[in-house]
C-alpha cells in the first residue's frame, strides 16, 4: 500500500532563553512550531506578535521571521520544531514522486494553547536523538513513529476553536462550481440541491460571491479555459468541452462575451505574467514577466536588465495584482490556502513548489505546466555545457582534496545552505567542488539548510567557505559573530579562503539566476586562486 502523504522532520531543538541569551531571531527554513514548555514570553511571526505561554505551539510559515523574547525572570524553555509535508504527486512504473504540499495546514500563528504532558516526551525523546549517529532501522522506525503521533497531537486545534461551524449551503455550491465547472450547471438543480426556492437562492448567491450566478459560473469557465489557451495546444472544440460548453462556436461567443475578443487572439497576443516567484525560470523558457514580486526585483541584479520593465508589487497587494490585469499568476506553493484563492479569484494561477533542491529539475517541471517543456531544454542543454567548460578550468586549479561550502549569516546566526539555496546549487553540481561530510550528510541530502551553533562551527566548516550576509535589520549581530573566536579559529578565516557573495545577486537560484551565478562564482574562484598560486 502507497501512502499519498508523507510528513518528513527536518529538525527539532531545545531552545532556552536565560540570563545569558534572553532573545532569539532565525527565518523558517520549512513550516516550523515554535513549542513552549515552560515559562513566559513573545514571539513576533512576521511582523505579528504573539504571548508565550507554556502549553502553547505556535505556526509559522516558510520563509517567515521569528523573534523569540523572553518576558520574566523565569527561564523559557522551547522546542522548535522543522518539518515538511508532501503529497504523492506521480505515481508511473519504478517511480513515486512526492511534491511539497503545505496548503492544508492551519494558518500562521497560535495553533493550539495546551498540549498534553504526552507531546512534551515526545518532543524531549526527538530532541535527544536529534543528529544522533548510526541509529538502528528498529530506533528509525520508532522516531518515525513518535514524530507522526507528535505531528498529530500539534495539528490539533486549540479547544475555543474546536466547535465545527456548519458550512453554509452557498459554500458548498460555489465549491461544487469550481470542481464541476465542466459539467452542465443550472441554477434551479443548485437551488433545489441546496434546499432554498431559486429565486431566494439567487438572491444569497449574489450576497456571498458579489456576482450573479450565471456570472460566476461564466468567470470560472472562462478562466479555466484562459489557462487551457495559454498553456496546451487544444483546439476551441476540446478546449469548449473541457469547460462545460458545446461546441467551439458557443465557446468563442461566450469568451468574447467576458473577454472582449475571440479566444484565438487570446491564445496569439503575448501574455501577461504576474511571477511572484520564478522570474529566473521564466526567463529561461523564453518568457518575461510582465509583473514581479517586488523582492525579485530588489534581489536579483543580475537579472536587471531582463526585468528592468517589470511592474513590481508586493506579494501581498492582491489590489495592485488585481488592476495590473494579468493573464496568468506564477506562484509558489509556501502561500496558504486564503491567499492561493485570492489569486485565483484575479486569474488563473499555476501554484509551483519552491526551493527544490535541483534548479535544473525545478525548471523542467515548471516548463511541462506551462507547455514549455522544449525551450527549457534547450536551455538547459547550453547550461550545461557552460557548467561543464567552467568545471573543467575550476578544478585545474582548484586544490584537490579541499572542500567547500555556501553559508549565509542572518541575525548573528550562522546558516549552512543546501542546494536549494542562494549559490550552493552552482558550487556543488555545476562546479563540482565537495562538501565536507557532515555538510553532506545534514544539509545537503536532507534538502534543507541547518542553523550551526557557535560551539558546531568547526565540523560545518569548509576549506573555502562562501557565505551571503543578510543585513535588513542592520549589522550588530552579524558583526559579534565575525568577531567571535569560534568564528576567528576556523582555518578557512585564518587563512583567506573565506569569500563574501553579494546576496543582492545570489537571493534567487532558478534559471537564468544560476547562469549568472556560475560567472559570478567562477571568475572569483579563478581570481583568488591564481593570486593565492602567486603568493605562494
Amino acid at each position: 500500500m502507497i501512502d499519498n502523504e508523507h510528513v518528513l522532520l527536518r529538525e527539532i531543538a531545545a531552545l532556552l532563553l536565560d540570563d545569558e541569551r534572553d532573545e532569539d531571531t532565525f527565518f523558517a527554513g520549512s513550516p516550523t512550531w515554535i513549542v513552549v514548555e515552560s515559562g513566559v514570553g513573545v514571539v513576533r511571526v512576521d511582523g505579528t506578535l504573539i504571548n508565550l505561554y507554556a502549553g502553547a505551539a505556535i505556526l509559522a510559515e516558510y520563509g517567515m521571521k521569528i523573534e523569540l523574547r523572553r518576558a520574566s525572570p523565569e527561564h523559557l524553555r522551547l522546542y522548535r520544531i522543522s518539518f515538511d509535508r508532501y503529497r504523492l504527486a506521480l505515481e508511473g512504473r519504478g517511480e513515486l514522486v512526492y511534491q511539497a504540499d503545505n496548503e492544508a495546514l492551519p494558518s500562521a500563528g497560535l495553533v493550539h494553547s495546551g498540549l498534553p504532558r504526552r507531546a512534551f516526551s515526545l518532543m524531549r525523546e526527538l530532541a535527544a536523538d536529534e543528529g544522533r549517529d548510526g541509529q538502528t532501522s528498529e530506533k528509525s522506525l520508532t522516531r518515525q513513529r513518535h514524530w507522526l503521533e507528535l505531528f498529530q497531537m500539534l495539528l490539533l486545534p486549540v479547544p475555543a476553536a474546536r466547535e465545527q461551524v456548519k458550512e453554509p449551503p452557498i459554500h458548498r455550491i460555489l465549491r461544487r462550481i469550481d470542481t464541476e465547472y465542466a459539467q452542465k450547471l443550472s441554477r434551479e438543480e443548485l437551488a433545489e440541491d441546496s434546499g432554498y426556492h431559486p429565486h431566494y437562492f439567487s438572491r444569497l448567491f449574489r450576497q456571498e460571491a458579489g456576482m450573479s450566478f450565471s456570472d460566476y459560473v461564466l468567470r470560472v469557465r472562462i478562466n479555466k479555459a484562459k489557462e487551457l489557451l495559454m498553456l496546451s495546444r487544444l483546439s476551441m472544440s476540446e478546449i469548449a468541452v473541457r469547460v462545460g460548453y458545446p461546441d467551439g462556436l458557443y465557446f468563442s461567443r461566450k469568451f468574447k462575451q467576458a473577454e472582449g475578443l475571440h479566444p484565438t487572439e487570446f491564445r496569439r497576443r503575448p501574455k501577461r505574467i504576474a511571477a511572484l516567484q520564478f522570474a529566473g525560470a521564466l526567463l529561461a523558457m523564453g518568457l518575461k514577466p510582465a509583473v514581479v514580486e517586488r523582492r525579485i526585483s530588489d534581489y536579483s541584479l543580475q537579472l536587471a536588465e531582463e526585468l528592468e520593465n517589470a511592474v513590481r508589487i508586493d506579494e501581498t497587494d492582491s489590489e495592485a495584482i488585481e488592476r495590473l490585469k494579468p493573464d496568468l499568476i506564477l506562484a509558489p506553493a509556501y502561500l496558504n490556502r486564503e491567499r492561493l484563492e485570492e489569486l485565483r479569484e484575479i486569474a488563473p494561477t499555476i501554484v509551483h513548489p519552491w526551493l527544490e533542491a535541483d534548479p535544473v529539475r525545478q525548471l523542467e517541471h515548471l516548463a511541462a505546466k506551462l507547455g514549455r517543456s522544449a525551450e527549457a531544454s534547450d536551455w538547459i542543454a547550453a547550461f550545461q555545457r557552460r557548467a561543464a567548460e567552467a568545471r573543467s578550468r575550476v578544478q585545474a586549479v582548484f586544490p584537490p582534496g579541499e572542500t567547500a561550502a555556501f553559508y549565509e549569516i542572518a541575525y548573528g546566526n550562522l546558516y549552512v545552505l543546501d542546494q536549494g539555496v542562494r549559490g550552493a546549487y552552482v558550487l556543488h553540481e555545476a562546479l563540482g567542488l565537495r562538501p565536507p561530510e557532515r555538510v553532506h550528510r545534514d544539509v545537503i541530502v536532507p534538502g534543507r539548510y541547518k542553523r550551526i551553533a557557535p560551539e558546531r562551527f568547526a565540523e560545518y566548516a569548509a576549506d573555502h567557505m562562501f557565505f551571503t550576509v543578510y543585513t535588513e535589520d542592520g549589522e550588530a549581530g552579524n558583526e559579534r559573530l565575525f568577531q567571535s573566536p569560534e568564528w576567528c579559529r576556523l582555518p578557512a578565516v585564518q587563512e583567506g579562503r573565506i569569500y563574501r557573495v553579494p546576496l543582492e545577486r545570489f537571493w534567487f537560484n532558478d534559471g537564468v539566476s544560476i547562469e549568472r551565478q556560475l560567472d559570478w562564482i567562477t571568475g572569483l574562484l579563478l581570481e583568488r586562486l591564481s593570486e593565492q598560486s602567486a603568493a605562494d
